[in-house]
Parts: structure tokens; C-alpha cells; sequence
């Protein structure tokens, strides 16, 4: 990775004037944004607002057309992608299980160096994921074989899998595209404070529908047509900007429920 950035510490991360074309449209369009070393940014806005395209722009999956986005003091296209791979984690909205233990898709991909049982920090990860008191109800425990694609598991379960994985490996950045959009409030919040205990060691993206879960965030950068149309504190959002408003009030109406 060019610039000498340390890979152990988490980078600050700055977008300026950024675009992106895809296919007939804009998908992002002027977009300047900062996420400071070791802080929380939650993206939120409607579908489609350009939310997954910022998301895998940050990981390195797209490079803009136009502007400029650095992560430490490196230019995203001037970082190798053996070094990118290593600087920013992505966790999809879909988790990918593949027909192994529960303990071998936790440890997917082989960057994370295999061990001989279950150990210390697997068993953290799974915890601070809620994923660890339901593995030590089943009779194989983690040794238990999942299917392809996790068949008979539920959509909550592959999450925590997903990020029970991310927390593992746990690299400088940690990008999470709707992490806890499968489980039920008591979950999302367990789940999202384990996330915020992790700032200052990580800088941590989160992009989100259901608002309630991000509301502790740093920062909050709303989205709208392509465009960061306002950015701040929940407070703030609450008090100034009109679409943060209405995505709030939809949702603490609809029982918090995703728009």
C-alpha cells in the first residue's frame, strides 16, 4: 500500500467532489464526505439513494470517475488490491455460507489463519455477534455441518455468521452494508453496541435503513438521488433536515420497521 499508512491502524477516510456513472444515470454525484480515524459513520437514506455504490466504492469493488477518495493518506487507486483486501472488510447485505462447520464459514476467507478448534477469539467474535449461545445449543456445537448457502438456517442466523466473521478477522476498516437488518430490535441492539465498542481501534461504516439502529453513530450522512444532502449527529439531523425527519418519523410509526 502506497503512503506508509500502518495496516493496524484504522484510517481516516475522505471522499471529495466523488462521482460514479453506472449504466444510464449518476449513481453518485458530487459526493464529499469525511469519516475520521476510528469513528462510526452510519449512511442511511431511501433505496436507491446510492447507498451500496458508496459502500463498495470505500471497499474498493468500483473506482470514481470523477474526484478523489482516500483511505489514510492514499488515493484508493494507488492501493494494491492484495493491500485493499487487507485495510477494509466488507459485510454484504447477503451472507455467503458454503458447505463446511459453523466454525470453518466463521473463519472464511483464508486470510484468517486456520487453527485446530474452536479458540479465544473465534468464541469473542461469535459472542459479541449473538451468535455464540445459540451454536452451544446445538448437540456439534461449532463443528456443526452447514448446507450450501446455510439451507435450513434463518435469515437472522446467516447474519450473525456474517458478522461474527467480520469481527474475527477484523481489519483497520470495517464496512457493514445493513448488518442487522434480518434481526429483531433486542438483537440489532446488542449487536450495534457491540460495533460501537470498537471505535478508536476501527474506522466503522454503516449502512443502514432502520435508523434506530445508527442513532449512536458519530456521524450520520443522509442520501438522497446520488447526492450526501446533509451530514451529523441524529440530533442534528432531527432538528435540520427535512428527509432525516420524515425517514424517522415513517419508521417509529411503523413499529421501526425497514422502509
Amino acid at each position: 500500500m502506497s503512503g506508509g499508512e500502518d495496516p493496524g491502524k484504522p484510517p481516516a477516510i475522505s471522499l471529495r467532489g466523488v462521482g460514479i456513472a453506472l449504466g444510464d444515470g449518476a449513481a453518485l454525484r458530487s459526493v464529499s464526505l469525511d469519516m475520521p480515524a476510528g469513528s462510526l459513520t452510519a449512511i442511511v437514506g431511501p433505496s436507491g439513494s446510492g447507498k451500496t455504490t458508496l459502500a463498495r466504492l470505500i471497499a474498493g469493488q468500483v473506482q470514481p470517475d470523477i474526484g478523489i477518495l482516500t483511505i489514510g493518506d492514499s488515493p484508493v487507486d494507488t492501493i494494491k488490491h492484495d493491500a485493499m483486501c487487507l485495510l477494509v472488510g466488507i459485510m454484504p447485505s447477503t451472507t455467503s455460507l458454503f458447505t463446511d462447520s459453523i466454525e470453518a464459514n466463521i473463519r472464511y476467507p483464508e486470510a484468517v489463519p486456520a487453527r485446530t478448534g474452536t479458540d479465544p477469539a473465534l468464541l469473542d467474535a461469535a459472542r459479541r455477534a449473538g451468535l455464540h449461545d445459540w451454536v452451544s445449543s446445538l448437540p456439534d456445537g461449532y463443528a456443526t455441518e452447514l448446507e450450501e448457502s446455510g439451507g435450513a438456517l434463518s435469515a437472522g442466523e446467516k447474519q450473525r455468521i456474517g458478522i461474527a466473521r467480520m469481527l474475527l478477522r477484523a481489519p483497520p476498516v470495517l464496512l457493514f452494508d445493513e448488518p442487522t437488518s434480518a434481526l429483531d430490535t433486542d438483537a440489532d441492539r446488542r449487536v450495534m453496541d457491540s460495533l460501537l465498542a470498537l471505535r478508536g481501534r476501527h474506522t466503522i461504516v454503516v449502512i443502514a435503513h432502520r435508523l434506530s439502529s445508527v442513532i449512536r453513530a458519530d456521524r450520520i450522512a443522509v442520501m438522497a438521488d446520488g447526492r450526501i444532502i446533509d451530514a451529523g449527529t441524529h440530533d442534528e439531523l432531527v432538528a435540520r433536515c427535512a428527509l432525516y425527519q420524515r425517514l424517522w418519523a415513517a419508521q417509529r410509526q411503523g413499529g421501526d420497521h425497514d422502509q
